[in-house]
């Protein structure tokens, strides 16, 4: 089998072949490699992924492979470029969601990374008497404690907080989260994104 060259970098392929097929790959100026299979043993054949290395540009291409004389196509859609964010950049001043209980310093790191993305990331404070007020979730969540005290709530289960430590919350359940003591409460928090929002 012959595939031409991919655009972009490191770029997850997925083959579709007859059960009995071997590949291998072969890119112009490049040395030919050995594909690995993972096997599905269904009536349809097996599947297998490789990844192949490309030097050219990032455009998204569509190439055509040659199995036993059968041509077979396959997509290709590199990963777009990584995105570095200075949480200086996404700071703002803010009640906290979900009741606006008191008032906070959000860090919306991820509402800076070009879309679409599969997960949000964010920073931030809850100030003295602060409080994400309880809300039901449809995924999970991660608050995770990097100064202060707090208390989370989930499906009227309460958790004292902090540094250090980390709440996982679960999808379908009723939570919120509490600043508590003398100082601030500063929260990671992190939770993917629905199939819509991506």
């Amino acid at each position: 089998m012959k595939i031409r060259r991919l655009a972009g970098q490191f770029v997850p392929v997925v083959l579709l072949f007859p059960a009995a097929a071997h590949a291998a790959i072969a890119a112009p100026g490049e040395t030919s490699a050995t594909v690995s299979a993972e096997q599905n043993r269904g009536k349809k054949g097996r599947i297998i992924r490789v990844n192949a290395l490309a030097k050219d540009d990032q455009r998204s291409v569509t190439q055509v492979a040659e199995a036993k004389g059968k041509r077979i196509a396959v997509s290709a859609v590199p990963a777009p470029p990584m995105a570095v964010i200075d949480e200086r950049d996404t700071v703002r001043e803010e009640a906290p969601p979900h009741g606006e209980i008191g008032m906070s310093t959000a860090y919306r790191i991820s509402d800076a990374a070009p879309g679409p993305r599969a997960m949000e990331f964010r920073r931030r404070v809850l100030h003295k008497g602060a409080a994400i007020g309880e809300h039901p979730i449809d995924h999970d969540e991660v608050y995770y404690v990097t100064a202060g005290e707090g208390e989370v709530v989930s499906d009227g289960k309460r958790a004292a907080l902090r540094p250090g430590m980390a709440a996982y919350l679960y999808r379908g359940a009723v939570v919120g989260i509490w600043q508590k003591g003398a100082e601030p409460l500063a929260l990671v928090i992190a939770y993917p994104n629905p199939p819509k929002a991506r």
